[in-house]
């Protein structure tokens, strides 16, 4: 499973997401970051994210809610992104989804997140699968 944000603007589209992504972040690494593969110089602020993470604000929708803003504060939007999410532009959804191809994925489950999820699929079956068939 992996959370999906596609948009023709593919910075709204990472914005929409920091919330999920900093609760992703929190939830796989709250209990032990160590082994988790985190780049050694995402380990500070990682450390701060699960240090500052408002579990009342988990999952709250909206971009100035703080854990959304923590994301960016500690500049953590691109590497969360790239690590737990298939988000951005078309170009980049589809380079992604080729890197998890690459990578031996066989199934996709994608969560749409953002403020419009009939978009978000509408776009991804228009730009994004039409390069897998």
């Amino acid at each position: 499973q992996v959370k999906c944000n596609v948009a023709e603007d593919g910075e709204a589209a990472l914005r929409d997401l920091r919330m999920s992504l900093a609760a992703s972040a929190s939830h796989c690494f709250r209990l032990s970051i160590e082994e988790k593969g985190i780049p050694a110089h995402f380990l500070p602020a990682v450390r701060e994210l699960l240090a500052r993470y408002d579990y009342t604000e988990h999952e709250l929708p909206g971009p100035d809610r703080p854990n959304a803003r923590l994301v960016d504060e500690l500049r953590l939007r691109e590497y969360l992104a790239d690590r737990f999410a298939v988000a951005g532009a078309p170009a980049q959804c589809i380079a992604k989804r080729q890197r998890l191809i690459d990578a031996k994925a066989t199934q996709f489950k994608l969560v749409t997140l953002g403020s419009d999820p009939g978009a978000i699929i509408r776009l991804f079956a228009e730009k994004v699968m039409p390069r897998f068939r």
